[in-house]
C-alpha cells in the first residue's frame, strides 16, 4: 500500500520498520527478524490532541517512538533523538519497507485516553546505547541498565506505554508468558511471534515499501565478510604465536 493508504492506520496500532543501514541490518540478523524498529501509530489534530484516526485533513499521522536519529518532536517543536512524536512521512524515508499490526478496537479508547499521560511522566526517556542491551536482545536475557539514567530501546518502549494504557503486563498483551519489557525486540510484536494476543490482531500489513538500496546490502556483505576476514586473521596469528612458544 502507498500514502494513500494511511487513513487506514489507527492510532495505537504497532508500526514496524525495516531499514539499510548496517546498525539495523546487523540488529536484523542477530535478533533473527524482518524488523529492526518499532513505533506506535498516533493521530494528532492542530492542537496536539490524540485522534483515533484521521478525522479531518488537519490531522496528522505521528510515529511516537524513541530514536537514535535526529527528528522533529511536535510536542516541543525542537530537533530530538529521544522519545516523541515524530511526523511519520519523515520517519518512514528512513526504511525501505513499513508494516503495521492493527490494535483490536476493543482497547483503542484506552490507548487514546493514556498515551499522552505516559508520554508527559516519562518526557525524559532516553534511547539506551549500552552494549548490554543489545546482548539482551539477541540472547532474549534481561540485562537491565538504568532506566531513567540509560534509557531504553523502541520496543522496550512500546512495551512499557502498552502497559501503562491498558494496566496490564507485555507478556499479557501479547500472550508471550517469559516475555518482560526489558528483552522485547520488534518480532516480538509480529503474529507469527504472538498470534494468540488478545490486544492485536494479524498478521501485520505492508502499507508502504520501495526498493531496498543495492549498495546497501552489499555495504552489509562487505562490512560481515571483512569482520569474517579479521577474525580468521586474529586466529591465525594467535596459532602462529602458540606453535612458535612451544618450539622455542
Amino acid at each position: 500500500m502507498g500514502l494513500s493508504c494511511l487513513n487506514t492506520i489507527e492510532t495505537g496500532d504497532v508500526l514496524l520498520f525495516s531499514g539499510d543501514l548496517l546498525s539495523g541490518q546487523v540488529l536484523k540478523l542477530f535478533t533473527n527478524s524482518s524488523w529492526n524498529h518499532g513505533g506506535i501509530a498516533v493521530w494528532l489534530n492542530n492542537n496536539n490532541q490524540v485522534m483515533n484516526r484521521q478525522s479531518d485533513l488537519d490531522s496528522i499521522l505521528h510515529v511516537f517512538e524513541i530514536n537514535n536519529g535526529n527528528e522533529v518532536n511536535v510536542m516541543t517543536g525542537s530537533i530530538e533523538n529521544d522519545m516523541g512524536f515524530f511526523n511519520f512521512e519523515n520517519v518512514m524515508k528512513k526504511y525501505h519497507t513499513v508494516g503495521v499490526r492493527r490494535l483490536r478496537n476493543t482497547f483503542r479508547d484506552n490507548f487514546v485516553n493514556y498515551v499522552m499521560s505516559f508520554y508527559r511522566s516519562h518526557m525524559n526517556l532516553k534511547f539506551n546505547k549500552k552494549i548490554f542491551k543489545f546482548v539482551g536482545g539477541w540472547t532474549s536475557l534481561p540485562f537491565e541498565t538504568n532506566v531513567v539514567e540509560d534509557g531504553v530501546f523502541c520496543t522496550e518502549m512500546m512495551a512499557m506505554c502498552y502497559e501503562y494504557c491498558f494496566n496490564d503486563r507485555i507478556s499479557s498483551i501479547l500472550s508471550i508468558p517469559p516475555l518482560m519489557r526489558q528483552t522485547c525486540i520488534p518480532r516480538h510484536y509480529t503474529y507469527s511471534e504472538s498470534p494468540m494476543s488478545k490486544y492485536f490482531a494479524g498478521p501485520e500489513v505492508l502499507f508502504m515499501t520501495k526498493p531496498s538500496s543495492v549498495i546497501s546490502r552489499l555495504t552489509f556483505i562487505t562490512s560481515i565478510l571483512l569482520i569474517l576476514f579479521l577474525v580468521i586473521i586474529l586466529v591465525i596469528v594467535s596459532i602462529v604465536r602458540c606453535a612458535k612458544d612451544e618450539f622455542m
